[in-house]
């Protein structure tokens, strides 16, 4: 009988767990076969392109991997360059206000809550807002070291809200207003959960 040749062979475009493949063992030298199933250790399907790029995936015994349809760039922080198709998670960021001054937060969504927190004094001024920015705008304190930050609707200018606090208000305009009328000049940390659940 004369050789063959793999390319002398029919060729397929698939191949099901139980099919197999001639594999050639260094170790003893000699061919053996090793079923599909085996060679991958688990299951593939379709037809893209996993490319690793050097580094691991790992997959929990507890959890599913699925590739999203959409690029997305990790930063060291871990944040994601295309949202959350639910939630949207808008990280640590810092704003300065002066006494008497408004800072106007503009979200990527009309829904979510809001952590602040003075760096100058977190210890009494830190809390959950949570907001609504649409026609029927709501706003409301979750929770919060002390009573030093006030939730409200509406614009503030500066000097709208209660003297002595840090109000944060909705409006419908689609912005948050965060004032500052504590007697000096703060530093706010903030970081926004936003939602586009209606």
């Amino acid at each position: 009988m004369a050789n063959e040749t793999m390319h002398a062979q029919d060729e397929v475009t698939s191949a099901v767990a139980a099919d197999e493949l001639a594999l050639w063992v260094v170790a003893s030298g000699i061919q053996k076969r090793i079923t599909k199933a085996n060679l991958l250790g688990g299951s593939m399907t379709g037809s893209g392109v996993l490319a690793t790029g050097g580094f691991t995936l790992t997959v929990p015994a507890t959890g599913t991997a699925a590739l999203l349809g959409t690029a997305q760039a990790f930063s060291a922080l871990k944040t994601f360059s295309a949202g959350l198709a639910a939630t949207k998670m808008k990280f640590l960021a810092s704003q300065s206000i002066n006494d008497d001054a408004v800072f106007i937060l503009t979200p990527a969504t009309t829904i979510g809550v809001l952590f602040v927190t003075n760096t100058g004094n977190m210890h009494t001024t830190s809390g959950f807002v949570a907001w609504r920015a649409v026609a029927t705008t709501r706003c409301a304190i979750i929770a919060q070291v002390s009573t030093v930050i006030e939730a409200t609707t509406g614009i503030l200018t500066g000097t709208t809200g209660t003297d002595t606090k840090v109000t944060v208000s909705a409006h419908s305009d689609g912005n948050l207003y965060i004032e500052n009328r504590t007697g000096a000049a703060i530093t706010l940390r903030y970081f926004l959960l936003e939602s586009d659940l209606p």
